[in-house]
This record gives C-alpha cells, structure tokens and sequence, in this order.
C-alpha cells in the first residue's frame, strides 16, 4: 500500500473523535429542566387566587426548546390535564395542596426538576427573625392567626444566613386550635427546638402540617 495512503487510514480514526467531540455538547453542556412556582409567597398561595407552575430551560434564555415533552404529577400521582410546560390553577382550593412535580422528556434523556410543594392558605404570615419571642418571630404569627377561621399558614423568610437555623424556645408555643400550615424555609431544614425542657408544639384542635422543619428537643406533657 502507498506510504501515504497508509498514513492516511492512521490518521482518520482521529479526525472522526474530534470531529464526534466537538459537534455533541457534554452532558454538562447540554440544557436542563427547572421548575418554578410564580406568582404564590413560598409555595402558600391564597386559596381562590391563581398558581402557575412553570418549566424553564437553565442557561438558555428561559423558554423551553421544541422537542421537549412534559408529564406533571401531584404527590406521585400522573396529572393527564396538563401536558405543556405550564400548570397553572386559576383558583387554588385546599385539596390542590400537595407535591408536585413534573418529568421532562428531551431529546436524548428525562430529567425530573423540582419538585414543588404547594399549599393554599386563607391567612399568610412570614417569619424573618429566629428569636423566641418579638416582631416577625414564629411566636407572634401564631399569635396573629389564633382566632381566625379558614388555614392559617406560615412561611419562613430568613434571608442570606449561615449555617441551619435554629428556634430555640424558652417557654411553650401558644396551642394550636385551627387549621395552621408551617413550612420551613426551602433551602435548608429548620430545626425548632424545645431545648429538653419545653413542648414546642402543642394540638389542641383542628389539624397541623409541617414541611421542612424539624422538631427536637422537646418535652412530652399530658393534656
């Protein structure tokens, strides 16, 4: 065979891993799926008003390319009604609450961003302050709710701070005696804590749920 032909045949396996690099992006590279809830305060929106769950592309302007295909669950159950990449509820009742989450199909695999975790209140407030006791403190939203009808629910907005938070009670939380939603803040787990000495939540009535947070610390009491 010619010495340059031979070469050739040598060199051209090269040619194509350069070629087969260069034109297919890395799985790093490649765009991603996130989902974002608009519109509603921290996953509580009020109940009658509206909730629109959105995918978007990440690094990619925003909007989703053609091609992708979307199938929407509500705490692990298929939602058949919503095949796009928006789900939006116009007037949110309390049995809309729960996790929802979507399976994004592309071109070359399924990705699964979120998922999200909605629950519609009649009453909002926000805590920004880990103190037992004062303004924006857990203490006085609950305070604030007591006494109201409908679901009261309470979110946690904390802003930039290091490490996880922590609530550390000096004396009883008031009773629960209604329907109260408290969700803890969505990047990190809140720890409220009774110290060893205290009940930190006590349900005298009506029913409680409680998402991200955590309850430590505390101390069993009849009644």
């Amino acid at each position: 065979m010619n010495p340059g032909i031979r070469s050739a045949f040598r060199i051209l396996p090269l040619i194509l891993l350069v070629c087969l690099a260069g034109c297919f992006p890395s799985r790093e590279e490649r765009p991603r799926a996130v989902l974002f809830l608009e519109g509603p305060a921290l996953g509580m929106p009020r109940i009658g008003s509206g909730a629109t769950l959105r995918v978007r592309q990440a690094g990619g302007g925003g909007e989703v390319p053609p091609g992708w295909s979307f199938t929407w669950f509500k705490d692990g159950v298929r939602l058949p009604a919503f095949q796009g990449s928006i789900l939006h509820l116009p007037a949110v009742k309390p049995g809309d609450a729960g996790v929802y989450s979507v399976r994004v199909g592309t071109l070359d695999r399924v990705e699964g961003p979120g998922p999200i975790l909605l629950q519609p209140v009649d009453h909002l407030r926000l805590v920004a302050s880990l103190e037992d006791d004062g303004p924006g403190t857990l203490r006085e939203a609950m305070d604030s709710l007591a006494g109201l009808d409908g679901i009261g629910g309470i979110a946690f907005h904390l802003g930039e701070r290091a490490g996880s938070p922590i609530i550390r009670l000096e004396r009883p939380l008031p009773p629960i005696r209604g329907h109260l939603r408290i969700l803890g803040p969505g990047d990190r787990t809140l720890v409220l804590s009774g110290e060893g000495r205290i009940r930190p939540l006590f349900v005298k009535g009506g029913h409680l749920v409680l998402a991200r947070l955590t309850v430590a610390g505390g101390r069993a009491q009849g009644g």
